[in-house]
């Protein structure tokens, strides 16, 4: 399946790399220049063990993709946003915890 993820934050990368490594083309889009030009070179902006491996091989083969350009959402036949919330607003409080916005 083609996947497009926007944001390449510890969550996103971990599960691109995850779906990649299954067989899925993930393309991951970020607003970060210097993030998407060192993933491209392989390096990790995050720690998990394991995961630069897994990045550079399915990397190498095609099934992940990092690029800043929005274009590529088209490609997708399903689409994660993978973005950071501001943790310490409280406008978001809940908001993740039900459907419905309750607590």
């Amino acid at each position: 399946m083609k996947i497009t993820v926007f944001g390449s934050n510890y969550a996103g990368l971990i599960k691109d790399t995850c779906l990649a490594d299954v067989g899925h083309d993930i393309l991951c889009i970020d607003v970060d220049q210097a993030k998407i030009d060192d993933l491209n070179q392989g390096r990790l902006p995050i720690y998990e063990p394991g995961l630069e491996p897994m990045l550079k091989h399915n990397h190498s083969e095609g099934r992940l993709q990092f690029s800043t350009s929005a274009r590529g959402v088209a490609q997708g036949q399903l689409q994660f946003i993978a973005v950071g919330m501001p943790p310490d607003d409280d406008r978001f409080r809940g908001s993740a915890s039900r459907a419905d916005g309750g607590p």
